[in-house]
């Protein structure tokens, strides 16, 4: 498969190509057909959905460790693995969930984004949970 950015750039030519009486309509379309050019303008778009997904991921990631943190003297030690666990559990089966094949283009990448946040839930997992049972060490040797 050729990449995104000589298809554009050789769109750019066959319509030139085409507006001097190089080409005929006839090629314009075999090329068109070949190299996917109607297609350009939506992988562009699945693009920036899936920056949007991952940092959405990055931010819902960064925001249940922040609550858990606020909150972290006020729960009791069974609560918080409790709520920690199930955190994990769920976010992960909903990615897998939507993740696996054949899911549309849309469920995939909001898969992937839900697996991204959960993979942040699983390292705030380790840091919380080495806190509640008094496991001595820095948190960088967890990585």
């Amino acid at each position: 498969m050729v990449s995104e950015k000589f298809r554009y750039q050789l769109r750019q030519e066959v319509i030139r190509w085409q507006a001097e009486g190089l080409i005929d309509e006839e090629l314009y379309a075999e090329l068109a057909r070949r190299y996917q050019f109607a297609d350009l303008a939506d992988s562009a778009r699945n693009r920036f959905v899936a920056i949007l997904i991952g940092l959405g991921s990055v931010l819902l990631g960064l925001a249940a460790i922040t609550f858990v943190a606020a909150n972290w003297q006020v729960l009791s030690k069974s609560l918080k693995v409790l709520l920690l666990m199930s955190l994990f559990a769920g976010v992960n089966a909903a990615g897998f969930y939507l993740w696996r094949p054949p899911a549309p283009s849309w469920q995939a990448r909001l898969g992937k984004g839900l697996l991204l946040f959960g993979s942040f839930i699983l390292g705030a997992n380790f840091a919380l949970m080495s806190q509640i049972f008094h496991q001595s060490g820095s948190v960088y040797q967890l990585f």
